[in-house]
């Protein structure tokens, strides 16, 4: 190719750059999305290889039926392959925490380990926030992903075993304050496996260091492989070094699993020789300790009859002399009594006798001082006789005075004779009187000295009767006392005597079960898990594949729209040039000379847009997938590689295609002649069309419809174009909307139509349908509840052929009942499905999954074996696996009743406000798990969902711009090829929109 046609070809892509830019932008588009899509598969896989590599993931899982110990560890470390080698403790339990209790697995942590490159640190641990534990009581907890529960710094853990076991036997503590939040690379998705504690549904996982736990021997054991890291993980090369290592490890577990069965039947045995002679030796101690408590029993029996013997004597005797002394005193009283009385008569005597005694006083000291007065008078008058005698001179006189005086003397004598003898008289008047005052004074203090003697004794007497009946009382009371004890004692003694007949009977039973047991134990099973077998790591790998199986197909569209659009570009292109490639051909150019210039053109438009669509694909595509499907994967950051392969790939197929439709666009005319190249083409011959021989149609078409109808079956090539390009451009456009579209719906669809129901009321333990259960008498008796279902759901796994799954087991006690709850339907048909007692319902995704149909059998995990049930119908379902069974279908295969442990409820209204205030009323009561609506279900449903809108962007986007680079390059070669007739049809007097009407159809 000579200097002067290359300069042309440049000059060609400088004069229609629209036309150059079309190729190149539908070409980086096309490239950029088959490559970017492409290659995000393998940079999915090339992240998880990295995070698994840095976290040193398990390359093997050991599990066994019985557990590991240290023998087991020691036989694996003899393997040569091993790298690194960590046992481990698991454990699921029930957590509380703010009133709500779910299922956590709890894992062990090597702690000493954490900070050092031991090759036996594996499934390491990424410490998102907070810090790890430093003393006993603390714990890890899983950071989350928005979806599983999460337990923020601080929190208090209270734990328990969900069983009949008491946490000390797994734990050295029951409560835990969580002190970091971790991620680790066993879990990759928010499943978190099964459970048969609970709701069946572990819904997150905690770490706790080695030495809190307390099992006996290892639940987990978890192998690296050398060599192994430097494999990619998702290539057959690292099964290829795995598999070798894994019949290894299967020999051992044999070899080692019939150790330990010789081991664990030795042992059992052993234990059985000392249990039946603890049973031996329990009889005899039992028999021993039974006569030694009745002949204490039969002791205090007689020693409690003597004692109330005794008592009663003593009783009576007291009794008896306190009679004799009541009677005394009662005689003592009468005679006081009799006493006080002959005292009160005297006093009444004396007082009487007094009266009369002192008036008699009176008067004689009266008349003692009259007769005192008259002596006293007649001596005065005595004195004056004596005196007027010596004056007396008549002697007659004088001896009549002096008979007189001698008369007045002797009757003076005689008066004061008498008034001595009336005093003396008055005086022992007196003198009695007194001695009668002294004497009944003497009485009285005689008779109250005995009244207060006899209070005295009749106090003394009830002090003693109240002592000796305190004594008597004492004595009765600790007779009783006694007796009680004896009572009790004899009520210890056989519920002792039963208990331990009871014990003895148990130990027996225990024996002979264990016996049985012995009989029956089977040789321990080790499970050998190679890390391609866990299931985060086949549902990532789904992913990445699903995302691959995505860039199989779109990309197909856009290439085969770029073939298109460059075929016509370049159709197009060689048309308007057939004189130049006439004039070049009469010049003596080769053909390859004159096709390079459009072989390069289109190439060189290609090989830039497949640069410039490698660039962003690779880039952007991968980054914005990814993300979108980290919220279900715990995953660092996407690692963006440059893919070799794909890119060459997506090169080659662009330029290729591109350079051969204008190898096909210019073939035509270089095998024509200079001359006829030269001669301007001849314009297509106007024909009749099909529609023109329809006169009901045609007659009633405009002028302008008529021409447009012509032009478009007179260039069926363009048409077809036109119409393929445009339906691809749609068809994607409609297949993003349509993605988008579906996606948003499925939260409608499922929690609007299928989910009738409102809330969820989760119970602590099961309730059978007899119950009688606080909490259902709320839900009858709260106005805010309309109606309720018990239901049971657990989650189980179940499988056809080698396939299983877990799914959600969902048992109702009303089969007919659940429709106003769930609704149970054929997708396509809507055919409404009942439960019936010989088969189960599945929802459509697991069905899809096992690939079973209506009429197929399944099987169900239970206690290690497999119970076959029949498939009755397929419901529509959109959230999660789910499996439904009658209570009926479910007591005859798990032989025993429904304990339901869920309630579905209807809510009179769904305002937030109202359901707050209803959970907090449900939650004090007893028994309660959890509640919850599901209004925050479908919230979370669509947070999801809604991470997913940015892939159906992605396609919408690049789809839009698809069809805007496909009509702009139509259009514009339509404008072109046609812009003689555009002219002449605007000099005949077509209007503007006349002629952009004319065009645009």
């Amino acid at each position: 190719m000579g200097n002067s046609l290359m300069k042309d070809t440049f000059r060609q892509i400088l004069k229609s750059p629209g036309r150059y830019l079309a190729i190149l932008l539908i070409v980086a588009l096309g490239v950029g999305f088959f490559a970017g899509i492409k290659a995000t598969a393998p940079d999915m896989k090339v992240t998880a290889d990295k995070y698994f590599d840095d976290y040193r993931l398990m390359d093997f899982w050991l599990i066994s039926t019985m557990g590991f110990n240290e023998k087991d560890v020691e036989a694996l470390k003899r393997l040569e392959a091993i790298e690194g080698i960590q046992p481990s403790y698991s454990i699921d339990l029930l957590a509380a925490f703010e009133g709500n209790e779910s299922v956590v697995k709890v894992i062990s942590l090597p702690l000493d380990k954490v900070n050092s490159n031991d090759p036996s640190y594996i499934n390491k641990i990424k410490l998102v926030e907070g810090r790890l534990p430093e003393k006993p009581g603390e714990i890890l907890a899983e950071h989350g992903n928005g979806i599983n529960p999460t337990y923020p710094i601080g929190s208090k853990i209270k734990f328990s075993s969900g069983r009949d076991e008491d946490i000390s036997e797994f734990l050295k503590g029951d409560e835990y304050t969580v002190v970091g939040l971790v991620e680790t690379p066993l879990y990759l998705s928010f499943e978190r496996g099964s459970s048969n504690i609970g709701s069946g549904k572990i819904s997150s996982f905690m770490m706790l260091p080695q030495g809190e736990f307390k099992l006996e021997v290892y639940t987990d054991i978890y192998l690296t492989v050398k060599e192994a890291r430097e494999a990619m993980t998702y290539d057959d090369e690292y099964d290829e070094i795995l598999d070798p290592i894994k019949e290894k490890l299967e020999e051992i577990g044999q070899k080692r699993a019939t150790l330990r069965y010789d081991e664990i039947i030795k042992e059992a045995n052993e234990e059985l020789s000392k249990a039946k002679k603890e049973l031996a030796d329990g009889e005899r101690e039992l028999e021993e300790e039974l006569e030694k408590a009745e002949r204490e029993l039969e002791e205090a029996r007689k020693k409690i009859e003597e004692g109330e013997e005794e008592l009663e004597k003593n009783e009576r005797n007291f009794y008896s002399q306190i009679q004799k002394a009541e009677g005394l005193l009662r005689e003592e009283e009468k005679k006081l009594n009799k006493a006080e009385g002959e005292y009160e008569r005297n006093l009444a005597l004396f007082n009487e006798k007094k009266v009369k005694a002192m008036e008699e006083f009176q008067r004689a000291e009266g008349e003692i001082l009259q007769a005192e007065r008259e002596i006293t008078d007649r001596e005065a008058e005595l004195n004056s006789l004596k005196e007027g005698l010596s004056l007396i001179k008549d002697e007659e006189e004088r001896a009549k005075t002096q008979a007189l005086i001698q008369y007045m003397e002797a009757e003076i004598n005689k008066g004061k004779k008498e008034l001595v003898a009336a005093r003396n008289k008055l005086e022992a008047g007196k003198a009695d009187l007194i001695q009668g005052e002294k004497e009944l004074e003497a009485a009285k203090l005689a008779i109250e000295e005995g009244r207060a003697r006899l209070e005295a004794e009749w106090e003394n007497l009830e002090r003693n009767k109240r002592e000796a009946l305190d004594s008597f009382a004492a004595a009765r009371r600790e007779l009783a006392q006694g007796r009680e004890e004896y009572e009790k004692g004899y009520e210890e003694y056989l519920k002792a005597k039963e208990e331990g007949e009871r014990e003895l009977r148990e130990a027996r039973e225990k024996i002979k079960e264990e016996e049985e047991k012995l009989k029956d134990l089977k040789k321990p099973e080790w499970y050998v898990l190679k890390r391609s077998q866990t299931r985060d790591y086949i549902d990532y790998e789904m992913a990445a594949d699903r995302i691959d199986a995505v860039a199989s197909v779109f990309p197909v569209f856009f290439l085969a729209i770029a073939i298109l659009v460059s075929l016509t570009s370049m159709t197009r292109m060689v048309d308007e040039e057939r004189t130049y490639i006439g004039t070049l051909k009469a010049l003596g150019y080769k053909n390859m000379a004159i096709a390079s210039k459009y072989l390069i053109y289109a190439a060189s438009a290609s090989i830039i847009g497949s640069i410039i669509g490698l660039l962003i694909g690779f880039k952007v595509l991968p980054t914005v997938i990814f993300n979108a499907y980290r919220i279900m994967y715990i995953m660092p950051p996407i690692i963006g590689q440059f893919n070799i392969k794909y890119a060459l790939v997506s090169i080659l197929v662009a330029v290729l295609s591109t350079t051969l439709a204008a190898w096909l666009a210019c073939r035509h005319e270089l095998n024509e002649t200079p001359a006829f190249l030269l001669r301007p083409k001849a314009p297509k011959p106007g024909k009749r069309i099909w529609l023109e021989k329809i006169p009901f149609i045609w007659s009633r078409m405009k002028f302008s419809q008529k021409v447009t109808a012509r032009n478009i079956f007179r260039y069926k090539k363009r048409m077809f174009m036109t119409i393929l390009g445009v339906s691809g451009c749609t068809a994607l456009l409609v297949t993003g909307f349509g993605l988008k579209d579906s996606i948003v719906s499925i939260v409608a669809k499922q929690f609007d139509e299928i989910y009738k129901y409102q809330m969820v009321v989760e119970l602590q333990e099961g309730i059978d349908e007899n119950t009688d259960h606080e909490v259902l008498d709320f839900l009858e008796q709260d106005s805010r509840i309309k109606d309720y279902l018990l239901t049971r759901g657990i989650v189980v796994d179940i499988g056809k052929g080698n396939i299983e799954k877990s799914v959600n087991l969902f048992v109702t006690k009303d089969s007919e009942k659940i429709h106003d709850f769930i609704i149970l339907r054929n997708r396509l048909t809507k055919e409404k499905l009942s439960l019936e007692e010989e088969g189960v319902i599945l929802s459509e995704k697991i069905a899809k999954l096992l690939d079973v149909q209506v009429g197929d059998q399944i099987y169900i995990v239970h206690d290690n074996e497999r119970i076959y049930v029949k498939i009755t119908g397929i419901t529509e379902h959109y959230a999660d696996h789910y499996m439904y069974m009658s209570s009926s279908l479910y007591e005859k295969l798990y032989n025993k009743g429904v304990e339901y442990q869920r309630i579905l409820a209807h809510t009179t209204a769904t305002e937030k406000e109202l359901e707050d205030k209803l959970s907090q009323h449900i939650l004090k009561l007893n028994n309660i798990s959890s509640v919850y609506f599901t209004t925050g279900i479908s919230d979370s449903y669509e947070d999801i969902i809604g991470s997913l809108n940015y892939v159906v962007i992605v396609i919408i986007v690049a789809a839009g711009a698809l069809a805007f680079i496909v009509l702009y390059n139509l259009t514009n070669i339509n404008i072109s090829e046609r812009f003689r007739e555009i002219a002449t049809i605007k000099v005949l007097g077509f209007y503007d929109s006349e002629v952009a009407n004319y065009i645009y159809r």
